[in-house]
């Protein structure tokens, strides 16, 4: 009997650590290595003229720059979006530990009951701009998101247990009014610098986002060459994520040199907003490019792990 529990635990903790490396391989370790790429490229950069016209900072060094990065986590602005994949790798071990915890419990509401523990943690560290290293804080507030999300697929929610004559309506309306009124002319939330509206805002905006998500999913069912364009935007995510700032640059460049952008338009890591669909046809552009990236990568085996994390 003991030597059968001994084993049991053994070939959990063996488990565990399997999925944490892999998590590490395929998420941590990919975005560590674009940065670090990022970082040599804007190094290099710093030895000519180039250099100011893209930034308004004084040159960092290599050390220095190395050092923010794995000290605190701070990425260049071509990477400014990995954060997420650290956030990402951190809620996926929290996940993982709260799962193993609730199984030995083994009782109903385990699971809810610590994942709600966590998250309002970390939103008290926020709200009281307590900061914890590694985005360990809004990981922890990021956690309810996550398993919100795994909830809604796990019990298929949105098909067996909503009225969707009331939901789409009133999802719409939402949409709408934060979008267009309420946060009109602000950022509704910004993850890397804490801001956040209030909660329920958050969880009504972010339900009804997930929601409209689902339906236009299901509307695309009918339509196969849509419906295989995203399931390959999909599964080219990685790449979308960590290319695009770097990317816009390049598209920017290219307007700058024929005179139709000025040059203060090289620092903008996104389009400008305009009343015209401009903004639209540069953003397409550069998905389009990132995912052309990601298929070339494919072809090389450094490529495809530095690109697609694969």
């Amino acid at each position: 009997g003991s030597k059968r529990t001994t084993l049991t635990s053994l070939t959990r903790q063996q488990s565990f650590c399997n999925t944490q490396v892999h998590k590490f391989k395929t998420i941590l370790a990919p975005m560590l290595l674009i940065n670090f790429i990022y970082i040599i490229f804007y190094v290099a950069l710093q030895k000519t003229s180039l250099y100011s016209l893209i930034q308004n900072n004084e040159p960092i060094n290599l050390f220095q720059r190395l050092k923010i990065l794995f000290i605190w986590m701070g990425t260049p602005d071509f990477g400014g979006a990995t954060w997420f994949l650290l956030v990402l790798f951190v809620i996926e071990i929290i996940f993982k530990i709260i799962s193993d915890i609730s199984n030995k419990l083994n009782f109903f509401g385990a699971e809810v009951l610590l994942v709600s523990l966590i998250s309002f943690t970390g939103w008290f560290l926020i709200n009281n701009k307590i900061s914890l290293p590694y985005y360990f804080d809004i990981s922890m507030f990021g956690l309810s998101f996550f398993f919100l999300g795994l909830t809604f697929r796990k019990h298929n929610i949105f098909h067996k247990n909503i009225d969707h004559k009331f939901m789409l309506p009133f999802a719409i309306i939402i949409v709408i009014f934060f979008g267009s009124f309420y946060f009109k002319g602000k950022l509704p939330m910004n993850w890397p610098t804490k801001q956040f509206p209030p909660l329920s805002i958050q969880f009504v905006s972010v339900i009804c986002g997930i929601y409209l998500t689902f339906i236009f999913a299901k509307i695309l069912e009918y339509s196969i060459i849509l419906n295989k364009f995203l399931v390959y935007i999909g599964q080219h995510t990685f790449c979308i994520l960590i290319t695009h700032f770097f990317i816009f640059r390049l598209i920017f460049g290219f307007f700058v040199w024929v005179n139709i952008f000025p040059k203060d338009y090289l620092r903008e890591l996104t389009p400008r907003y305009s009343p015209y669909p401009f903004w639209l046809f540069l953003t397409s552009f550069s998905l389009f490019l990132c995912a052309l990236i990601a298929r070339i990568s494919r072809k090389n085996r450094i490529l495809n792990y530095i690109f697609n994390a694969r």
